[in-house]
């Protein structure tokens, strides 16, 4: 792409010399490791390293443009911005075609569930013959193909490279976790949801946010940027959590709500929580089917109506959704029931933070208090990731 064509939107910067305006960008790079001819490079000021440090580096590598917070005695053309992240995520969007506006992007975010509802979703589009993606924990599947991952949210650079990945593939609908940390660095700019599913909030990345107040707000984001005009968007929220007023204050979208306790859309009642796994019925819209989950534990009610929500959302029906609910079989290491023909329980649970042993723990009580139970067993991993 011609740099005068890829610059054509940004506002705010100076206009380039002419003779720099046909300049060949064939390759956007924010790592100078990564750089090749014809590259476009970022600086970025990062947590340990400044990219400014780099340009020289990435020059020698082949890069043609710099893209900077700061004046450069370089060689190359230098387009000076305020802020390059946010820079980085519109260009990126434009260079690679806006690839997110030619799937169905659906974005779950909330303190847990994120993996459990966007693997959910899959099963359920897959099930309707889509072709799906996934970038989320454990790894990003474009179709078929699978791979591995450093952050629930990558860079928005990378995001793009993957969403451009997909649309070549052909994929219908992309599924996103959005973990808090990258709705506050914007790595999510330049993407377009269609629907923005929250799942809960609890006081899980105090850490990082400082308040809950600063961490309601970053999970805000993905809401307030469905857009301020109507285009279909579509906001999931879980009515019973006590932050779904704000985000539903924070978001210009329709807003379509799940829950158990409070009024909502798609409700689930008379459930039952069993070590064989959970029934509830599901009313919506004046329909009433009744679920027969594998999945074991309230929290997996949740789970399910917010996939349930997001894909009657997407055209799903709910007669096509129950039958691939009831083939889930959960994720590995997400309360994961164990049978190898043993006379006991065995669960086995991802927890990161002390919160959510203490959630795990809570769910093994209420498996105990059934007469289905004769002995649980229960195994544990704990391991501080980030979350970003």
């Amino acid at each position: 792409m011609i740099l005068k064509e890829l610059l054509h939107e940004l506002r705010g910067t100076e206009p380039l010399k002419s003779e720099d305006e046909t300049i060949n960008i064939t390759h956007l790079e924010m790592d100078s490791r990564l750089v090749e001819q014809g590259t476009l490079f970022f600086c970025i000021n990062g947590y340990t390293v400044d990219g400014h440090d780099f340009a020289q580096q990435a020059i020698d590598k082949g890069a043609v443009a710099i893209v900077a917070e700061r004046p450069l005695s370089v060689s190359v053309p230098v387009i000076l911005v305020s802020d390059t992240k946010r820079v980085m995520a519109r260009l990126a969007s434009r260079f690679y075609g806006e690839p997110t506006k030619q799937v169905n992007l659906i974005g779950v975010t909330g303190t847990n569930g994120k993996t459990s509802v966007t693997h959910i979703l899959d099963q359920l589009f897959r099930d309707a013959e889509q072709t799906t993606g996934l970038i989320g924990t454990m790894y990003t599947k474009i179709a078929d193909e699978m791979i591995e991952t450093r952050n629930t949210t990558p860079e928005s650079l990378v995001l793009q490279q993957r969403f451009r990945a997909m649309v070549d593939k052909k994929v219908d609908t992309a599924l996103m976790e959005v973990s808090s940390h990258a709705l506050h660095l914007g790595r999510v700019r330049g993407c377009d949801f269609n629907i923005a599913v929250f799942t809960n909030l609890t006081p899980d990345h105090i850490d990082y946010h400082e308040t809950m107040d600063n961490y309601l707000y970053a999970k805000s984001l993905l809401f307030s940027q469905l857009g301020n005009t109507y285009e279909g968007k579509v906001a999931v929220i879980n009515s019973d959590d006590p932050a779904s007023d704000r985000l539903i204050q924070m978001t210009t979208a329709d807003v379509v709500t799940y829950g158990i306790k409070k009024a909502a859309d798609f409700k689930a009642t008379n459930v039952k929580v069993t070590a064989a796994g959970t029934a509830f019925t599901l009313d919506a819209f004046g329909e009433s089917i009744q679920i027969e989950l594998k999945l074991i534990g309230l929290f997996n009610v949740y789970n399910a109506l917010a996939a349930v929500t997001a894909g009657y959302m997407s055209g799903l029906t709910l007669s096509q959704m129950k039958q691939s609910l009831e083939k889930v079989k959960g994720v590995a290491g997400r309360f994961e029931a164990v049978d190898v023909g043993q006379d006991f329980t065995v669960i086995v649970d991802y927890a990161t933070r002390l919160i959510a042993l203490k959630m795990f723990f809570k769910q093994c009580k209420t498996l105990l208090r059934t007469k289905f139970m004769s002995l649980l067993v229960v195994v544990v991993t704990v391991i501080q990731q980030n979350d970003r």
